[in-house]
């Protein structure tokens, strides 16, 4: 659940999002801008699959494989990770904090790829 998953996972606030980011030689003025705007990192998420997992009650989950990236502009620094999470993750983790940053500017990123719909299929 996403509750738990929360539990596991340390969030950075906002104060600590420069100290953080520093740690892996990016340099920021504050959690909203970075020190040299055309030196801002790179990072890529990609999907590279998904499997299905039948649970003990018989239903079954979809776990989509997350492939990460982020790389200083001039190739000095990278490190990259991969792991799985369900639809549900994806959402509360990446999209919707994502969304509620870019505010008003959220459609002029991502008009012609919508993230998928609240009640998709049993699973996902």
């Amino acid at each position: 659940s996403v509750a738990k998953l929360s539990d596991r996972l340390r969030k950075v606030e906002r104060t600590e999002v420069v100290q953080y980011l520093k740690e892996y030689g990016f340099i920021l003025q504050s959690s909203h801008s970075w020190q040299d705007c055309s030196r801002q990192p790179v990072i890529r998420l990609s999907l590279d699959g998904h499997t299905k997992y039948v649970r003990d009650d018989g239903n079954h989950q979809t776990w989509y494989v997350i492939l990460g990236k982020i790389a200083a502009c001039d190739g000095s620094s990278a490190h990259q990770w991969q792991v799985e999470r369900r639809l549900t993750h994806i959402r509360a983790f990446i999209h919707d904090p994502v969304k509620d940053d870019l505010s008003g500017e959220y459609d002029s990123y991502f008009e012609s790829c919508h993230f998928a719909h609240h009640g998709g299929p049993p699973g996902t």
